[in-house]
């Protein structure tokens, strides 16, 4: 990391950590957080007592599950644990749902990992075949047999 990021850190009174999963150890090399700072953890997959460790700080931190729509201000973001600066924060870009222990938080994190796979599915039907493509035959009619079998009495 750049000094010049370590600066932005330390003149920060709220740090959001959003990184993937795989590329946080060397995003965050070299990022240290006074414990001063409330830090929001955003990654999927990294509790708080692993990214306290990584940042070598005391500093209260919230998980957050923020979803695609937030940037519309039309979803709600769950938050374990509350905290009085992040409920703000998210209940200002479309509301905020703070849970009560980790164990709901990790049940609503799992549940919101598949909505990704389900948009890429929608937009993929959406999309259709490329213009140039013949018509897949065989798909559709694999699509509309499974169809009318998930929704078979």
């Amino acid at each position: 990391m750049c000094a010049d990021n370590q600066e932005v850190v330390d003149r920060s009174e709220l740090v959001i950590i959003a990184v993937r999963r795989q590329d946080r150890h060397d995003a965050l090399a070299g990022v240290r957080v006074d414990d001063d700072k409330t830090v929001v953890n955003m990654m999927a997959g990294v509790g708080n007592d692993d990214l306290r460790q990584t940042l070598a700080t005391d500093a209260p931190l919230a998980h957050a599950i923020p979803l695609p729509a937030i940037h519309e201000r039309r979803s709600v973001t769950v938050v374990y644990p509350s905290h009085p600066e992040v409920n703000s924060l998210f209940g200002r870009l479309g509301g905020v749902l703070p849970v009560a222990d980790e164990d709901a938080f990790n049940v609503f994190s799992t549940l919101t990992g598949t909505l990704t796979t389900h948009y890429w599915y929608l937009a993929t039907l959406t999309r259709g075949p490329p213009a140039t493509a013949s018509p897949p035959k065989t798909r559709t009619a694999t699509f509309a047999a499974s169809s009318r079998a998930s929704v078979a009495p």
